[in-house]
């Protein structure tokens, strides 16, 4: 079966616009579970393991907000931890920007709790990077954004 347009052309139907899909529901129990067992992990220094774990949280759960904040976390604890470069750096910030990312897909009205929770954790993450590098009125700025949420 053909669609006609304004001007009376036929399109087929493989030109037509295809609705956007909605990632799958997510088991929010499951992914709690398995974000925990990595920060036991990592709060043990198995960074290697956590690593591991969340390469594939990440996977299975690629438009959570969860990952991201598990592995930026997990970033944060290698920098206080002595493996502090730029490297490790840029990684907590992009993990963070990403969580961010997901979230702010979300309209305003569907946000739950537990989305507004990140969003505040998740500027509270970015004060306590511009902290550590002894960017205080940058970190305020941060924690005035987690605070409104």
């Amino acid at each position: 079966m053909l669609h006609s347009s304004l001007w009376g052309m036929e399109i087929p139907p493989a030109f037509y616009p295809l609705p956007a899909t909605l990632p799958p529901p997510v088991n929010e129990k499951l992914i709690l579970e398995k974000a925990n067992q990595t920060y036991i992990t990592v709060y043990h220094f198995e960074f290697q393991k956590a690593d591991s774990m969340l390469k594939e949280l990440k996977k299975e759960f690629p438009n959570h907000a969860l990952p991201y904040i598990a592995t930026s976390n997990y970033y944060w604890w290698m920098l206080i931890s002595g493996y502090d470069d730029n490297i490790t750096r840029k990684l907590y910030s992009d993990n963070i920007d990403s969580a961010l990312s997901i979230l702010s897909r979300k309209k305003k009205t569907t946000l739950q709790n537990d989305d507004i929770y990140y969003f505040a954790i998740l500027h509270s993450f970015k004060a306590r990077l511009e902290m550590f590098e002894k960017k205080y009125l940058k970190a305020v700025s941060h924690f005035k954004c987690s605070v409104s949420y």
